[in-house]
């Protein structure tokens, strides 16, 4: 059975590691969770609780997951699908991710200054985004734990 390991270098998926970590942790701070709870006050850690900093981390991270997610989507339709298939985690995941990048994109047009949204429309994204977040790191981490962590299949075993 191919594994995504085996199908993708390693170096891409640590690189998708870290950047999701990244996402993780600048998402956190964005909120701001770091200066609330004194994490910012640990020596090392002040730039924790600058918005700054974690908004523009958050967008360098994004723009990693990004290239990645559409670099392997680019892959899987053009090479893989011949021989291979989305297992169900697969699905569920990819599923999470695009609902991640899709409330991704309304945020970020609501940082813009040209677009407007209502306040509802805002709490909505929000939420959606961080739901979609969440989503996506359960199902990651079920996946790993239940050993189904491969997100394709061989089409016809050997």
């Amino acid at each position: 059975m191919n594994s995504p390991k085996s199908l993708i270098p390693a170096w891409q998926t640590r690189l998708f590691a870290v950047s999701v970590f990244v996402l993780a942790i600048s998402g956190l701070g964005q909120m701001p969770l770091f200066k609330r709870y004194y994490i910012a006050d640990i020596p090392g850690l002040a730039w924790t609780a600058d918005f700054f900093v974690q908004h523009v981390l958050h967008y360098v991270a994004a723009a990693v997951f990004l290239a990645l997610v559409a670099y392997w989507a680019v892959i899987h339709l053009r090479v893989l699908s011949r021989t291979c298939r989305i297992t169900l985690w697969g699905r569920l995941r990819v599923a999470a991710v695009a609902a991640l990048i899709g409330s991704g994109f309304f945020r970020v047009l609501k940082n813009l200054p040209e677009w407007s949204f209502s306040p509802e429309a805002v709490m909505l994204i929000g939420w959606s985004h961080l739901a979609a977040a969440l989503l996506f790191g359960v199902l990651a981490l079920l996946a790993r734990v239940s050993g189904n962590s491969a997100y394709v299949t061989p089409r016809f075993p050997e």
